[in-house]
């Protein structure tokens, strides 16, 4: 669930970067749309009244701009497309000594170019605008400037400028944006509002999941008492008569019939009476499992380390092992891998795993045991290659009296699993590969606080 948190967190926070990215690109871009649409109708502006100054030039057959102060060709060409246009800061017509020969403010001629007269260039907008506050231009006002070369007979005779108002760039910007910034906004509201929907089932759909999961733990928690007390009753109802038959046999067996040696009716006494106590024994072995189940002792956790017990448990079974013809590969970490477990539950979940897969391979084989230190968490895996869980079995293998085996008890790998579960771990049951089965098991480890010395290492007990 926490995993869960954290993907819908970053998913969401994502969005939320690409949202607000989205805002800050499509406010530039409008920004740089109209700079490029406003410095191109003004490159346009500034091309074609230099070619009218030219040809102007050209008829007076002069090559000099002092020809025009007398001209008012100019002012009215300026007054049809720069006075009535506020985008517009200025025009104006400078000779190459940087002397404004007419500007469409008369009171700017006569003035004289400053040698750093703009401050920088626009490159978003073209590499010939220029950011000006030249006083000789623009008495100080900041505008966007491009300028066009003015030639008569080959020759460079000045250069026409023409700037675009930055304040009026600035406005139209606020008024274009607003509704870029409208849209986004009603976006940023969706996305608002998908976040908190989805927090929302987010934490309702926990909240369930953790009610339910409480209620199957309550549920199987009554289950086992319940399952424990009739057990128990079970238990202690047949080994009472076992106990008898048991007496009975005993007695029989040293106050029965005597038979001479050799007579074939007193071997077969003898066997009937061995094979009897010896289905009385299996049958008591069965009891003791089932109140085993039924009736834990209370654990006694303690720091283990894993690597340890496992060793000293296949040293236990290696004979029963090699008898099987069965290979075993263990892997461990270089450091110890400590628990906190109950030892002797701990041993009993080995036993059960590495006897269970003993059995599902027959004779011939390897077992794989892998230990592994995730964290707070040491993974333990016991796999096989014999014929593998069918999927449809991995859970149900965990419930008690269900067996895959044709004379086996059910309750081995449930005591595993209950084991397990009560000393705060998980197992789960997969596939191995390329066939088998492989049981998946994860313990708490101890806190750096709480780790003790860890215990004498003794031999498991079956």
């Amino acid at each position: 669930m926490v995993a869960a948190y954290v993907g819908v967190g970053a998913t969401l926070c994502f969005v939320l970067a690409v949202a607000i990215w989205g805002v800050y690109h499509d406010l530039n871009q409008v920004r740089t749309t109209l700079l490029i649409s406003e410095m191109n109708r003004l490159r346009t502006h500034a091309l074609r009244t230099a070619g009218i100054v030219q040809d102007e030039l050209h008829q007076k057959k002069s090559e000099s701009l002092s020809d025009l102060d007398d001209d008012t060709f100019l002012r009215k060409h300026w007054a049809r497309s720069v006075l009535t246009d506020r985008s517009r800061l200025y025009a104006a017509v400078l000779d190459t000594d940087g002397r404004v020969m007419a500007h469409s403010n008369p009171a700017h001629e006569g003035r004289q170019l400053e040698s750093a007269w703009y401050d920088r260039i626009i490159a978003e907008a073209g590499d010939d605008v220029v950011q000006t506050q030249s006083h000789a231009l623009t008495g100080g006002q900041t505008g966007y400037s491009v300028s066009s070369p003015i030639y008569v007979n080959n020759k460079l005779i000045g250069m026409y400028h023409s700037a675009l108002s930055k304040d009026w760039v600035e406005k139209t910007l606020i008024e274009r944006q607003a509704s870029t910034k409208q849209v986004w906004l009603y976006l940023l509201s969706i996305i608002g509002m998908i976040v908190g929907v989805s927090g929302f089932s987010l934490f309702f759909i926990s909240r369930r999941l953790a009610v339910l999961n409480e209620s199957i733990k309550l549920t199987r928690t009554r289950r086992f008492a319940e399952l424990g007390q009739l057990m128990a009753g079970i238990v202690h109802e047949i080994r009472n008569p076992l106990n008898a038959m048991r007496l009975n046999l005993h007695v029989l067996s040293r106050r029965g019939p005597q038979f001479e040696e050799g007579d074939p009716a007193g071997h077969e006494h003898s066997e009937i009476i061995r094979e009897t106590n010896y289905e009385i024994e299996r049958v008591e072995g069965l009891l003791r499992i089932l109140l085993g189940y039924a009736r834990p002792d209370n654990p006694r956790n303690e720091n283990l380390d894993v690597r340890s017990e496992v060793q000293a448990t296949l040293t236990f079974l290696r004979p029963l092992l090699e008898r099987a013809d069965i290979l075993v590969k263990a892997t461990f970490p270089e450091q110890p891998a400590l628990v906190v477990m109950d030892r002797d539950r701990f041993r009993q979940i080995l036993l059960n795993l590495i006897n269970n897969a003993r059995e599902a391979m027959e004779t011939g084989g390897c077992i794989q045991i892998q230990v592994k230190q995730q964290g707070d968490r040491v993974e333990l895996l016991v796999a096989d290659d014999g014929p593998g869980v069918p999927h449809s079995q991995r859970e149900r293998i965990f419930e008690p009296f269900y067996s895959t085996k044709e004379l086996g008890t059910g309750l081995g790998l449930a005591i595993v699993r209950r084991f397990v579960e009560e000393g705060g771990g998980s197992i789960a049951c997969g596939s191995n590969q390329p066939q088998g089965a492989v049981f998946r098991l994860k313990f708490v480890a101890p806190t750096p606080t709480s780790v003790t010395p860890l215990a004498q290492l003794s031999p498991p007990t079956t």
